[in-house]
Parts: structure tokens; C-alpha cells; sequence
């Protein structure tokens, strides 16, 4: 799981808290939740690096973010909101003790 984690580029230094234990961490490279929040992050990240590099994000041409990435966080955005006024909506620490 761990070299899976390499692969992709996946932050590990989460890990490296004293705080955490093994089981803590193989929990979260058990869960698909923890997976895909991380793989997602990760493609976003690497969407607007290739957006910058090939010239469509520049700072000089106003926001420094590309269209899609704008487009994606404020349909987070409304998507996520409803729970979050319901009550529904907790951080992931304190929903789930993965310690």
C-alpha cells in the first residue's frame, strides 16, 4: 500500500505525527474515502500545474487559477454547503478517530 502511495504521489508526511498509530495508518491506506480525497487533491494539483505550464494560468493575465479549477471548487462549494448548514457536515478528525 505504501509503495501504491509512492506511485501516486500521495502525501505521506501525515504519517510521521508521533500521534498516529500504525493502525491509524493502516486504516486510512485502507480507506477508499481517504484514497480518493487524496487522489483527487492530487489530480487537481497536477490539472493546474500542466495549466501553468503550457501557458492558459498566468499570473500576469489577472487570478492565478485556471478556469476549471474555479469552476470545480464552487461546485464543491454548493454541493457541500446544504450539509454543512444542516449540521451534517463535521471535520474528518473528529467524525472519524482513525488514531
Amino acid at each position: 500500500m505504501l509503495q501504491r502511495a509512492r506511485k501516486y504521489e500521495v502525501d505521506l508526511s501525515l504519517f510521521e505525527d508521533p500521534n498516529i498509530t500504525t493502525t491509524g495508518i493502516y486504516t486510512r491506506l485502507t480507506d477508499e474515502i481517504w484514497w480518493l480525497q487524496r487522489l483527487r487533491k492530487i489530480h487537481a494539483q497536477k490539472l493546474e500545474q500542466d495549466a501553468i505550464r503550457i501557458g492558459v494560468v498566468y499570473q500576469r493575465s489577472g487570478r492565478y487559477v485556471s478556469d476549471e479549477t474555479l469552476t470545480r471548487r464552487r461546485e464543491q462549494k454548493k454541493r457541500t454547503r446544504p450539509a454543512f448548514l444542516m449540521g451534517y457536515w463535521q471535520p474528518m478528525n473528529s467524525a472519524r478517530a482513525l488514531h
